[in-house]
């Protein structure tokens, strides 16, 4: 433990931190005046984007300030086996660039629940699984904004509802009025800012702790260093199994199914740019959630046999990363100043990410379909989109707090089964029913089966969905193979589904389009 006064949030500091919040504003506001004068413009970037900034944008997105406190606490707490999450991201990304997104890219899907109307021909099912995904969204975003502002407090003289004001105007600002292009040039620039903040962070904990060999040394002899851990058991918190299939599953899902990640794929010109922009940001996630997980092992080298929680200091684990900050680097003129523009990074990339999408799916699969909205002009459109956005930004700052309540229920949007080809749409509700309440806890008495490690949520979640939503389509009806459009199934079935001969054209609803001439 350092032995230094009190160190206090300085001049230097509070400069560093606002540079970047000005700097996010000043780039939102910038393609804010340049246009955004139709929704495809707003919402998707007219479609031309390149990928660097791309790439950069979901790097910010997925990596939050809660994955950069969570990730190392973890390490510090539990060790370094939780590294297999990094490998799970790698495959993750493989299975969703070569089996899923070869078969929506070319849909030119604005909307991912627009699949869902287009596979099973029906309305109702779409606007469930948008129903299920803003909710899923809006409890995330609670936690998001709310929960890294905590850590803030803890080394800074602001009051944690202070950041959610201002962060929550910031976003709404850019966000709202930006469209996609602010958002994802935001992102980019953010996600530099937190990749630089981590790394530094990193390097100085590793030269505090003695060099790479120490920080080793030290972990091997209290046994934080063992990356292997073979056991079966569904009630040990981690093994090598759980954490790779755990992160393999959820990241495909993020990958394949999520709106953030297929209305960014969406803003470009092709299959070939998608691609490369998933290899890049694979590089890019797998490299810093590597780096966290090192970065973990040197905070706990630096404490080893001086443990912050254990005298106090911190009630959690999540704040080693604050404290260690603040503890052995708060003399550091600036230094403070960039971890806090690093979490405040992290928090408003995801934001601003999910408040871009959310509106997209609430337009695109609801209001656009009323019928004032469909003959309305494209100024008319544009404002409302706007509108929407900036009421999901309000709604989501009032209520962060009260969403934290609810952190630890997790909403599965059963994405899923749509990869299943005999699925149809009597399953699905049922399957998405049963995919939700498999994630959370409900009674006392299944307390022994709520005991299991949460790395099987998400495949227990999945894989619920899924068998539900089959069984009860069997029983009510199978699809027929041959009425299924053969694009949109995964390349491999393909041969095995639709007669295009024989099918009817309304049998394969094509996407409508949602502009019109401006006025």
């Amino acid at each position: 433990m350092a032995n230094s006064d009190t160190v206090n949030f300085g001049v230097t500091d509070y400069c560093v931190s606002l540079a970047m919040l000005g700097a996010s504003l000043g780039i939102g506001l910038y393609h804010c005046v340049r246009g955004n004068r139709t929704t495809d413009d707003f919402l998707l970037a007219s479609r031309s984007m390149s990928p660097a900034p791309i790439a950069l944008s979901l790097t910010a997105t997925y990596i939050s300030s809660i994955s950069v406190l969570g990730i190392m606490g973890e390490v510090y707490g539990h060790g370094i086996l939780a590294i297999w999450f990094t490998v799970g991201v790698v495959l993750g990304v493989l299975i969703a660039t070569h089996v899923f997104i070869p078969v929506l890219f070319p849909l030119k899907l604005d909307s991912i629940n627009e699949y869902l109307e287009r596979r099973f021909r029906s309305t109702a099912v779409k606007r469930l699984v948008m129903f299920t995904t803003s909710v899923s969204s809006l409890l995330y975003l609670g936690v998001c904004l709310y929960a890294p502002t905590l850590a803030l407090e803890s080394v800074t003289p602001i009051k944690s509802e202070v950041y959610i004001v201002l962060l929550g105007l910031i976003v709404t600002a850019y966000s709202s009025f930006g469209g996609m292009k602010a958002v994802v040039w935001t992102d980019a620039f953010q996600a530099i800012f937190l990749i630089l903040g981590v790394i530094i962070s990193i390097i100085l904990a590793t030269v505090v702790a003695g060099g790479p060999a120490q920080v080793w040394r030290t972990a091997s002899e209290h046994g934080r260093a063992d990356a292997f851990d073979m056991r079966l058991g569904l009630f040990v918190r981690h093994t090598t199994l759980n954490t790779l299939m755990k992160n393999t599953v959820t990241i495909t899902a993020q990958y394949a199914f999520h709106q953030t990640t297929v209305q960014r794929l969406a803003t470009l010109k092709s299959l070939h740019m998608a691609k490369v922009v998933l290899y890049l940001n694979m590089l890019g996630l797998a490299s810093l959630m590597f780096l966290m997980h090192m970065g973990g092992m040197s905070i706990f080298a630096v404490y080893a046999g001086c443990d912050p929680i254990t005298r106090g200091f911190i009630s959690k684990k999540d704040q080693i990363l604050p404290f260690f900050v603040m503890d052995y680097l708060g003399f550091l003129k600036g230094i403070p100043g960039l971890f806090v523009a690093c979490l405040l990074c992290g928090t408003m990339s995801s934001i601003s990410s999910f408040l871009n999408s959310l509106p997209t799916i609430l337009w695109k699969d609801f209001i656009s379909e009323l019928a004032y909205f469909r003959t309305a002009s494209e100024r008319t459109r544009t404002y409302c989109t706007k509108l929407l956005s900036m009421f999901c930004s309000f709604r989501l700052t009032s209520s962060s707090k009260k969403a934290t309540h609810c952190a630890t229920m997790r909403v599965s949007s059963g994405h899923k089964r749509r990869a299943v080809q005999w699925a149809q749409k009597k399953g699905c509700p049922v399957g998405t029913k049963e995919g939700l309440s498999s994630g959370h806890k409900r009674s006392e008495p299944l307390d022994y089966f709520y005991g299991i490690s949460y790395t099987y949520f998400s495949t227990l979640g999945c894989f619920t969905c899924m068998v539900v939503a089959l069984v009860i389509s069997f029983i009510t009806g199978a699809e027929k193979l041959e009425n299924i459009n053969p694009s949109h199934v995964v390349h491999c079935w393909r041969k095995h589904v639709g007669r295009p001969s024989s099918v009817p054209s309304e049998s394969y609803p094509e996407k409508h389009t949602d502009s019109s001439t401006a006025p």
